[in-house]
């Protein structure tokens, strides 16, 4: 069903496209935050890591020593890319 307004007729504010749109931002933003809190990832510790990824770890760490920048990096996405919570990992990648 739809209802038509008249020529002189205004839609209220919160109907307009942009008034609907920040209102539904702002409730998905509401939404969205109360999620994250309740839905956080429990870290691991790198020594909690696989065999292989505990090695690619600690290779990192040593390529970061060496100033081999791009190796650790590499390297790095790797291990977060198949254990996203390992904290250590995230820490020096940063």
């Amino acid at each position: 069903m739809q209802v038509f307004l008249a020529q002189n007729e205004k839609k209220p504010n919160n109907q307009t496209k942009a008034g609907g749109f920040r209102a539904r931002r702002k409730q998905w933003a509401k939404s969205s935050a109360k999620k994250i809190d309740t839905d956080i990832m429990p870290e691991t510790k790198a020594n909690d890591l696989s065999t292989q990824l505990r090695e690619q770890f600690n290779k990192a760490k040593h390529a970061f020593d060496l100033d081999n920048l791009d190796y650790a990096v590499t390297l790095l996405e790797n291990v977060l890319k198949n254990a996203p919570s390992c904290y250590e990992a995230r820490e020096v990648l940063r």
